[in-house]
């Protein structure tokens, strides 16, 4: 099923998490409206419906929005089979089985790699830190 078109509301929102890996691609984060809750979020890669879920209770984002008393019901975590190797994943969210939100993000796995790092004292100086994120990995891997 593809994504229809839709003229929702832009969500607030994060994504945590988007990486390839094996085959797969995971997407995790949160996304809400301020004056509606959401009951579920479907997603879509490159405007193919993948599936939809449940919110997820995220503590993390009542404790920075304590003003929205649903900021917890607003987490998402897919993760699915794919071949592409870039695309569009796009979030919409749903309440009482109607489209009232959406969330945006392009993925590229070539941006996943690693890519030589300057020297740590350069960094330091320059940023302030000992670690640059780029990726996910490679945080991983120097962080």
């Amino acid at each position: 099923m593809s994504k229809p078109s839709l003229s929702v509301e832009l969500a607030a929102g994060h994504f945590d998490d988007v990486r390839f890996q094996d085959g797969m691609l995971r997407v995790q984060g949160w996304m809400f409206l301020p004056d509606k809750q959401l009951d579920f979020i479907t997603l879509y890669w490159n405007s193919t419906r993948i599936e939809s879920a449940q919110c997820q209770i995220r503590g993390d984002v009542l404790q920075a929005y304590p003003w929205i008393r649903h900021a917890d019901r607003s987490g998402f975590s897919f993760i699915f089979r794919t071949e592409a190797k870039a695309g569009c994943v796009d979030l919409v969210g749903y309440r009482r089985g109607r489209p009232i939100a959406s969330l945006r993000t392009l993925v590229r796995s070539d941006l996943d790699v690693i890519i030589d790092v300057p020297p740590e004292e350069l960094m330091k100086r320059v940023g302030g830190v000992l670690y640059l994120r780029i990726c996910p990995r490679m945080h991983r891997e120097i962080g």
